[in-house]
């Protein structure tokens, strides 16, 4: 294949050149002609020695160092007397052509002098850094924690206030502050800068940044707030503001005030208008009320010194625990003569950076001279302290030598600590044309089909603006096919199917799959989402491996990858890339087996594969027998083989000890009891095992294990038995590396797989089937592989946010950003730079998570597939909004993109557009499957004898004698009792049933109803928010609304959640007298308070509630949750808050309507509190007004009224 233009230029550019290389368009063979260019030049060639080619996965260099071999041997065959070429084939073993890890490894053993470390000194890898890491943190801490100093103090105040107590969240904050400054330039300076912030009294820093983060929140929000359609009753007043704002930060202030006061503005936003033209564009009001807060309101008030005075000597604790944690470790890892990957760059900047200046050192000097060129691949992942080594080895040179090749659309490793910003910088700096230094872009893509290239860049130029996708998709960054006459296989023919497929699957089929569409009061089963996701992953997997299964049946052709001839597809062409892998394998595999399709899978279930869990179990209980969950599964495992009958039998003998003296007691007492022998021999067993380890390591103690155990003879008449024994084997191989290179005892060994699963979840599990399989593996590990035929699933899968909801959060420019929580109430907002590094934290998630999606698309050769779920009011929602940012997952991009190309193909449900096609539904496959499956059992049926079919109707037919009992739930809740006491549901024509049934219909509500919410799901916002606000001595709606914007930055409630409450009623009630003598007993205060009882059919009766179908002699268990209670030493107040929207002539029916249910309430609570319920009161919200119900069985009429105004 010949060089494109593009390329030549790469190649032939003197000075420093920064590549950007789109997917797919040769960056590897453009790097390794510009070597070979040099090496070969007929002028000043230079040696292969001379070149710095650095890589970042060994794999990389290898395939590097191979292509240049390759291509010297070639030169070589064109001239084969060219001694000097046979001399540069020989260098080449010894070239610097390496990770760069490895090059700063080779450069600390030869000045280790100079860094005072050993030069033995052992190289660790991630897991085995972790490990020593988590055992010097358990020491620090311990010791930190006895301390009695203002420091100490603070620490552990900092864990109760921040963390409730857990110091788990500060072992992962301090080891995230750890890994951030090791991969800065200077981490030393990086503590200096932060601690000195925080030592500062005042918060001048904080007030200084106030205008520059108003002017970013501006910059974010201006084109939506100007852009607003000219029917919007805001657009004129919005364009006002946000040109107003233009004059500079002293209109900031009445610029945001404006926006907090126009939300709830009636005048402006008439009936009709606000679903419309206000909710989309809801966040900005929000968020400008928000940043108000922050503002000063008066001479005398500064919120931005109250909160800096909340957070600052917490804060001035962490850094000093992170930097002392920091030289802590450093000083183990020299005391153990290790280094870890973060060393090798730390090392490797003093060897070559002045610590003051910041200039190259003379060592440098030395480096810069031996290499005439520098080469990086993937630049887009590097770090800020890799960027410094790169530039001292090249940046001050005389003559200018990088060569940086990447692409930030392909930066996906943030977690990893990568700044593409730094690869933007020099594309931006260097694309200003000198003699010295050039920006190149490579778009001629050689791996995909055009219609996948039209795809592609279809969708992100749509998505990736600039603002949205932190780089513009412009036509420098378009991919063009290339090489069209040597692939014309792969050029787009309207007349072919269409190359990309969209495959959409209607949840609501999913939902309804078990054929139930009848509607229940029930409580949701706790695992609900797990099983609907389940039946997502394999309704998505169904549709995957069908359309896989219809490519291969068809004999559909492609060009062989190696070859370059046409042939047959088979399934190891084939491969499906997941963002969690982890979550949805299990149910890839059982519908793939269940095909017939052979998969090929990442190791995201090795470790929580049961027969590594057993031998986990067993390893835990050698090192420390008392811990009653890894007793119990090794008893209840095969290595023992207990029922449940006998665990129980075995708690039983000593249900005050734990279960490993409960096991000790049980063989004891008996020896000649089954039970008793079993545990006996085990017991013994245990002892002889754990002994071992005097002598043995730990992989020679799990040999004898499993050879005295005949485990993995076992396994081998399993299921899945080759890959069962394939995992048990890994097992064994982790033991003898960890053996090998580090040693350790069992808790170690333990601790070091546990952060192996952390750090490397991605690699290969070991395979028990053959090669042509499909391959199913995460986003991040098909990175730089291609595939004929690619299916990227799951697209409709939530993006997971949960970082942005903690408590502190580390910005890069920012540093710590902690939460406000007030000593005196415990009540917790968002700081200044929490807010703005929440904001900022969310959109480069958003970044990368399109990044990702580029990544996977581009994998494609021949055949994309794109796959993921969607309902169909989100299907809907795509024709009339493009979420940008906003976005919860893939499908939030790539459906407005399809609603605007082809909205007609939306709204059918299928066909063709330009390149691509769409199916959306639900296929009758899993129907056929139960139908297959009912014609299967049929046909077994056939076989049985009349005996054992009559044996066989007998047991089908039999009846439960006691049939009422199972009529009635042994278990129910009292909002049902109270059904069943006021004959709900019996009659649908009672008025009872009209007034105060609730409507699965969305209702136009009052004005602060969430638009599209339920009654039933408003009331529900209602209790969470009553639950969750903090007690302060002044309810006032100024401080509700605070707490209201708490919990939506908390990610608590939702926009649509947080504007369905009406905050002046519930600043009514706790600002009347019940709510004000509540809180003065806040102490005594009990939210959400669930209680369980029994009650017979007497108690029953005595509250009004027949239950004829319940037998005399029989009971059933009582569930409910009481909204509030006050536990007082003599007695019991009980609140229950009501969101019934009515005029007030109906309270008193209402009232009726829920006093059975409060009843049932202080008959529980009397009972389980042993105290009377004093006052039972009823308060209706909207209506302002409190029942006291007569705790009496008088009934409702003795009900006393008042109004909290």
């Amino acid at each position: 294949m010949s060089l494109t233009q593009a390329q030549i230029e790469a190649i032939q550019t003197e000075g420093n050149v920064v590549v950007v290389a789109g997917a797919g368009t040769g960056k590897t063979k453009t790097l390794v002609e510009r070597c070979v260019s040099r090496v070969c030049a007929a002028l000043d060639p230079i040696s292969v020695d001379q070149l710095l080619v650095v890589t970042f996965t060994k794999a990389a260099a290898t395939e590097v160092r191979k292509r240049i071999r390759d291509r010297l041997e070639e030169e070589l065959r064109r001239n084969p007397t060219a001694a000097r070429m046979i001399e540069q084939i020989e260098l080449l073993e010894h070239a610097n052509i390496s990770t760069l890890h490895s090059f700063c490894n080779h450069l600390i053993r030869q000045h280790f002098y100079l860094l005072n470390i050993d030069p033995q000194s052992k190289l660790i890898d991630e897991a085995e850094a972790k490990v020593l890491r988590t055992e010097v943190m358990d020491d620090f801490l311990e010791k930190a924690y006895r301390k009695q100093d203002a420091t100490a103090n603070d620490l552990r105040q900092l864990v109760l206030d921040y963390f409730n107590g857990d110091d788990r969240p500060l072992r992962e904050l301090i080891g995230k502050l750890h890994d951030f400054t090791e991969t800065r330039q200077d981490s030393s300076k990086w503590y200096e800068d932060q601690t000195s912030f925080y030592e500062n009294p005042r918060a001048s820093t904080w007030r200084d940044q106030l205008p520059v983060i108003t002017q970013r929140w501006i910059d974010r929000w201006s084109s939506p707030a100007l852009d607003q359609p000219l029917a919007s009753p805001a657009a004129g007043l919005l364009r006002d503001i946000f040109t107003g704002f233009q004059a500079g930060a002293e209109t900031y202030r009445d610029g945001l005030q404006k926006l907090s006061n126009c939300y709830n503005n009636s005048e402006i936003w008439i009936r009709g208008t606000k679903e419309k033209y206000r909710n989309p564009i809801k966040p900005l009001f929000v968020e400008a009320e928000f940043l108000l807060t922050f503002y000063n309101t008066s001479d005398d008030q500064d919120p931005l010194q109250e909160d800096w005075e909340c957070v600052r000597r917490h804060m001035l604790a962490l850094l000093r625990a992170a930097h002392t944690f920091s030289q802590v470790y450093a000083d183990r890892k020299k005391q153990d003569g290790v280094l870890d990957f973060h060393d090798l760059e730390q090392f490797t900047i003093r060897l070559l950076c002045d610590e003051v200046t910041r200039k190259p050192t003379p060592i440098a000097d030395r480096w810069r001279q031996k290499f005439a060129y520098i080469c990086v691949d993937e630049y887009q992942d590097i770090n800020p302290a890799q960027d410094q080594i790169i530039q001292s080895l090249g940046g001050q040179a005389t003559k200018e030598s990088r060569f940086l090749v990447g692409d930030v659309k392909q930066s996906i490793y943030g977690f990893r600590q990568a700044a593409p910003e730094l690869f933007q910088s020099y594309e931006k700096l260097w694309s200003e044309k000198s003699t010295t230094q050039r920006c190149i872009y490579l778009r001629e893509n050689f791996r995909s089909h055009e219609a996948i290239l039209g795809v592609v860049n279809g969708l992100f130029s749509r998505i990736m603006t600039g603002d949205w996708g932190g780089v513009r998709y412009d036509e420098n960054h378009h991919l063009k096919f290339g090489n069209p006459e040597q692939r014309s296989h792969l050029k787009y023919q309207a007349k072919d199917p269409r190359p990309v497929e969209i495959l959409l699957w209607r949840i609501e089929e999913i939902q309804q799959i078990d054929g139930s569409d009848q509607e229940s009061d029930a409580e949701p089963l706790a695992g609900a989402l797990e099983l609907a996701d389940i039946a997502t992953t394999e309704a998505e997997a169904l549709l995957v491996a069908r359309r896989f299964k219809r490519l291969v049946e068809s004999r559909t052709m492609i060009q062989d990858p190696i070859t370059h001839q046409p042939r047959e597809v088979g399934y190891g062409d084939m491969a499906i890339l997941l963002r969690n892998p982890s979550a949805r394998l299990e149910g890839y595999a059982t519908v793939f087996h269940r095909e017939g399709i052979p998969l090929q899978a990442k190791r995201t279930g090795f470790y929580e594969s049961v027969e590594v869990m057993d031998l986990l179990h067993l390893l835990e209980i050698l090192d420390n027998p008392r811990q009653d969950i890894p007793v119990i599964a090794v008893l209840r495992s095969p290595l023992v083989g207990l029922s449940l009958a006998e665990l129980a039998q075995i708690k039983n003998s000593g249900r005050e000890l734990c279960f490993w003296l409960a096991v000790k007691k049980t063989a004891e007492e008996n020896p000649t009891d089954p039970l008793a022998i079993k545990l006996g021999s085990f017991l013994e067993n245990w002892r002889r095992w754990r002994a071992l380890a005097r002598h043995l390591s730990i992989s020679q103690r799990l040999e004898i294990i499993l050879t005295e155990t005949h485990y993995l003879q076992w396994l081998n008449n399993q299921d899945r038995a080759g890959q069962r024994c394939a995992n048990v084997e890994l097992l064994m191989e982790l033991a003898r590396a960890f053996g090998r290179r580090q040693g350790g005892s069992l808790y170690q060994f333990v601790c070091f797989l546990e952060h192996r699963r952390e750090m490397s979840g991605d690699e290969i599990s070991p395979q028990a089937i053959g090669e042509n399989g499909v391959r199913l593996m995460s986003i991040h590990g098909s990175k730089g592989l291609e595939f004929p035929i690619v299916a990227v699933a799951g697209l409709g899968g939530k993006f997971n946010d949960d970082d942005l909801k903690k408590p502190i959060l580390l910005d890069d420019g920012l540093g710590l950003c902690s939460i406000i929580q007030l000593p005196q109430t415990g009540q917790r907002y968002e700081s200044l730079f929490l807010w703005h590094a929440r904001h900022e934290a969310k959109i480069r998630a958003r970044h990368e998570e399109m990044r990702l999606l580029y990544v996977a698309m581009t994998r494609a050769q021949e055949k994309l597939f794109l796959v993921g779920t969607a309902s169909d009011k989100k299907r809907e929602g795509w024709l009339n909004e493009n979420k940008g940012l906003k976005a919860i997952n893939y499908l939030d991009w790539i459906g407005p993109w399809i609603a605007a190309n082809a909205p007609e193909l939306l709204q059918s449900g299928q066909g063709n557009s330009e390149y691509w096609s769409l199916w959306s539904g639900s296929e009758t496959p899993l129907r056929t499957k139960i139908q297959d499956d009912t014609k299967s059992v049929a046909k077994i049926a056939d076989n049985f004898s009349v005996e054992d079919r009559d044996a066989l109707r007998r047991k089908l037919q039999w009846t439960y004698p006691q049939q009422e009992a199972t009529r009635q739930a042994a278990k129910t809740t009292v909002s049902r009792l109270r059904k069943s006491s006021s004959g709900i549901g019996t009659d649908d024509n009672s008025p009872i049933n009209e007034s105060f049934l609730v409507s699965n219909k969305p209702i136009n509500g009052p004005r602060n109803r969430g638009d599209g919410l339920t009654p039933q799901q408003v009331g529900e916002v209602y209790h969470r928010f009553l639950e969750l606000i903090r007690p302060e001595p002044d309810f006032s709606v100024a401080v509700l609304t605070r707490e209201r914007q708490r919990l939506l930055s908390e990610q608590v409630l939702s926009l649509v959640e947080a504007d369905s409450l009406d905050l002046s009623c519930i600043s009514i009630f706790w600002s009347g007298p019940i709510g004000q003598e509540i809180l003065s007993h806040w102490s005594e205060v009990r939210r959400e308070l669930p209680f369980t009882i029994r009650v017979n059919k007497t108690d029953l009766a005595e509250l009004n509630i027949d239950l004829p179908q319940l037998p005399e002699d029989d009971f059933i268990i009582v569930q409910g949750m009481a909204d509030l209670v006050v536990i007082r030493p003599l007695e019991l107040w009980i609140v229950d808050f009501k969101t019934d929207q009515g005029a007030p002539h109906q309270i008193q029916t209402k009232t009726q309507h829920y006093t059975t249910q409060l009843k049932l309430y202080a008959a529980a609570l009397t009972r389980i509190y042993h105290r009377p319920t004093t006052k039972l009161l009823l308060h209706f919200l909207h209506q302002n007004e409190t029942r006291h119900i007569a705790t009496s069985l008088e009934g409702v009429d003795s009900c006393e009224i008042s109004v909290a105004r």
